[in-house]
């Protein structure tokens, strides 16, 4: 199933106050069992089993005892799980693409259009990987690290301050954000 429609459906889970009810008894953190859940959450153990049935299908609830004697509880590891590839950020493949239209050998030869924001980002993501972190640079060393490229030095410079990839300070010195 693609995140998309797991998303959807754990959105739809969970916008129902019952689910969200029975979730929040489970995520105290202990296991608890059929009987328990109904009294805490004042549900009757059929509606308690369906709803814990839909839970268990998108594997945010689990259960643990033996057959006649349940407990659930909140699948805390699957949840971290969910989270990460639900919220995981977007693969970029483009990235390369990018760079490839603007470069020729290792050489900036133009810069995306400032209406191409995205683009502008990548470009300048690319440059900054010569800077290294946790060392300051002047405007003569950021010069000579640039001066390669076609585009004028000091556009770059800007470019790399406004992308967020360097910052300055008031007395000229440059370093590579972490």
């Amino acid at each position: 199933m693609n995140n998309e429609n797991l998303g959807q459906q754990i959105a739809k889970a969970l916008l129902d106050e019952e689910r969200l009810l029975i979730l929040g008894c489970l995520a105290q953190g202990t296991a608890v069992s059929l009987p328990a859940l109904a009294t805490q959450t004042k549900l009757k153990e059929g509606a308690l089993l369906r709803h814990i049935r839909l839970l268990q299908e998108l594997e945010l609830v689990s259960t643990a005892g033996n057959p006649h004697e349940l407990v659930y509880q909140l699948d805390t590891a699957a949840v971290q799980r969910l989270k990460r590839e639900l919220f995981a950020p977007a693969v970029r493949p483009a990235a390369d693409d990018v760079v490839a239209r603007f470069s020729e050998n290792g050489r900036l030869m133009a810069l995306p259009l400032d209406k191409h924001w995205e683009q502008v980002k990548t470009v300048m993501a690319w440059v900054g990987e010569k800077f290294e972190g946790g060392r300051t640079y002047t405007e003569k060393e950021i010069k000579e690290l640039l001066a390669h490229h076609a585009v004028d030095h000091a556009t770059l410079r800007r470019y790399l301050v406004d992308t967020g990839i360097l910052e300055r300070n008031n007395k000229g010195v440059y370093w590579r954000k972490e």
